[in-house]
């Protein structure tokens, strides 16, 4: 069976788009520079390419020197964007804001494409490790992919930017997704807490990617579980939520996330914020659920908690809202015992 190739028209423009990429991602770091608009209009059209769904295109963006083109587009725009932002004196059309921010979203775009099925995020993640030169990434150890976007979420000047920001998370819970790259994402400088900065976003498909990001971090990750329980005040921001205005699907995530990082944390690492008595709260949610497995992983936490807490458990003190009203713990547990969801010998020492 003859090889799949891109077709000759296209291979064409894909060379003399990735022409135009390296002199974009070479162009110097100084004071802001706008940048060239022919290779912004050749980012914008590369996007339009990788949003056909090619496979092959998509997978010839993911081997090291195209995606490193990509990421360096977007520490580039990140850091002049930044640049442009601090100088309350800067004249943003002549700095070239308004092409920065185009340029940064077109080549997010590209690599969010790109990580749409497992092999490439691995590719992107693991293979793709050397350091982009530029301000801010230089200074994240790590994967360079995510390094960009931990910038991004960091970013104050990126507070206004609701689509650059959307498409960083995305491309973080995108490469995410595989268990293999969990570690290495975890360990890019200020992940963990530059996800915890947006827990509160107010646009809500935002607050979902950051939900559900910091959810797969610490899934079948103990390194990360770890990393999350060490961060001072962890679950803070996430307590202050307001619940009435927490899409279900994020607060379910960020439950998850709670109890995943208390079950799975070293020891060492749990200290009295996070087993702070409103965080076994908050995640006592996902016994309200019907799936079994949520139900193993709010016990797993509340049993490390017991365990720590001592004569500082106060069972009763925490309630499920089960069917529209708020249900005692042993009294939920005691009915998805009986309804076989969980074991007795998994509620060991949270009936009473």
């Amino acid at each position: 069976m003859e090889a799949e190739r891109v077709p000759a028209d296209r291979a064409e423009a894909i060379s003399v788009l990735a022409r135009w990429l390296s002199l974009l991602a070479k162009m110097p770091v100084g004071l802001p520079t706008p940048p060239a608009p022919l290779a912004v209009n050749a980012l914008k059209a590369l996007r339009a390419l990788c949003e056909q769904g090619d496979a092959v295109l998509l997978d010839s963006l993911s081997i090291a020197d195209n995606a490193r083109t990509l990421y360096g587009v977007v520490a580039l725009a990140s850091a002049n964007i930044d640049a442009i932002d601090a100088d309350v004196n800067a004249d943003t059309a002549s700095a070239g804001l308004l092409l920065w921010g185009h340029a940064r979203k077109n080549a997010l775009a590209c690599l969010v494409c790109i990580a749409s099925n497992e092999a490439r995020c691995k590719r992107l993640v693991l293979c793709n490790t050397d350091t982009v030169e530029g301000p801010g990434v230089g200074s994240s150890p790590g994967p360079s992919v995510c390094g960009c976007c931990v910038d991004i979420l960091h970013s104050r000047a990126s507070r206004a930017d609701m689509e650059g920001l959307r498409l960083s998370t995305n491309l973080l819970r995108n490469v995410s997704m595989p268990a293999a790259n969990r570690a290495a994402v975890g360990a890019v400088g200020g992940a963990i807490t530059g996800l915890l900065e947006q827990v509160s976003h107010k646009e809500p498909n935002v607050a979902a990617l950051v939900a559900a990001t910091l959810r797969l971090l610490v899934q079948g990750c103990d390194l990360n579980a770890t990393r999350a329980a060490s961060v001072p005040s962890v679950f803070g921001r996430i307590l202050d939520l307001d619940m009435t205005r927490l899409h279900p699907h994020a607060r379910a995530e960020l439950a998850r996330f709670i109890c995943l990082t208390i079950a799975h944390a070293d020891a060492s690492s749990l200290n009295e914020s996070v087993l702070d008595m409103r965080a076994l709260r908050f995640g006592a949610f996902l016994l309200g659920s019907k799936y079994p497995e949520l139900h193993r992983e709010a016990v797993s936490a509340l049993r490390v908690a017991r365990n720590r807490m001592d004569c500082g458990w106060i069972g009763d003190g925490i309630t499920v809202p089960v069917a529209g009203s708020e249900t005692l713990l042993p009294q939920v547990l005691r009915a998805l015992v009986d309804a076989g969801s969980l074991s007795a010998a998994e509620c060991e020492g949270l009936l009473a």
